[in-house]
């Protein structure tokens, strides 16, 4: 936008925006309006040219199906996975670790023993911010080195995970679920499904 540059240099024209179709043309408008050059080893783009912005309209076109696919090939990648009972959250729950060659969770003993703790005061009658409160006053704190709260607690306890199930497909508000996939024993859990089910009916 300072008009200090000719040209912008990329492998290719797809590595010119990672966004969506808007974010590709909220750039390619600024190199337009000052009037600066594409170019990539096999071809140069000047978008104040018709040849040039035809061109980037399909290239852009071609890079976003591209795109689509690829992302779709990796979502399919991940539920065939969680089927199997393989983690794919970039996460490994407290209480668990990941196994190095099946990358199934397994229980880690010394924190998997809070979390049976947390789930059998919640089905004494316990709540979330009294389960908190005795965490914190044994020392005991989350991988980050945070105290449990209320919500981190509940968490927990909402999570199949920790009765041996795996559930994918979750948006990130946990919501809306366009396509899913439910594993049941996909590996060990840290509490029984009994234990698990009481404890969501006490939450």
């Amino acid at each position: 936008k300072q008009n200090k540059y000719d040209a912008i240099l990329c492998i290719s024209y797809d590595r010119l925006s990672r966004g969506d179709k808007e974010d590709q043309g909220q750039i390619e408008n600024v190199l337009k309006k000052h009037d600066t050059l594409i170019i990539t080893p096999s071809k140069l783009y000047d978008l104040n040219s018709e040849e040039g912005e035809t061109s980037a309209e399909i290239d852009g076109f071609i890079s976003r199906m591209e795109f689509r696919r690829i992302k779709r090939r990796l979502e399919d990648g991940k539920h065939r996975s969680a089927s199997l009972g393989i983690n794919v959250s970039n996460k490994v729950p407290f209480g668990f670790t990941k196994d190095t060659e099946t990358k199934k969770l397994i229980p880690y003993e010394p924190e998997a023993q809070y979390v049976r703790m947390m789930y059998s005061l919640c089905i004494e009658g316990y709540g979330t911010a009294i389960i908190a409160s005795k965490l914190y006053n044994m020392g005991v704190k989350t991988r980050k080195g945070n105290v449990f709260t209320k919500k981190t607690v509940a968490d927990i306890i909402k999570n199949e995970k920790y009765k041996g199930d795996q559930f994918y497909g979750r948006t990130k508000n946990k919501t809306k679920v366009k396509n899913f996939t439910y594993t049941e024993n996909a590996h060990t859990g840290i509490v029984s499904k009994e234990d698990w089910k009481l404890a969501n009916n006490m939450m």
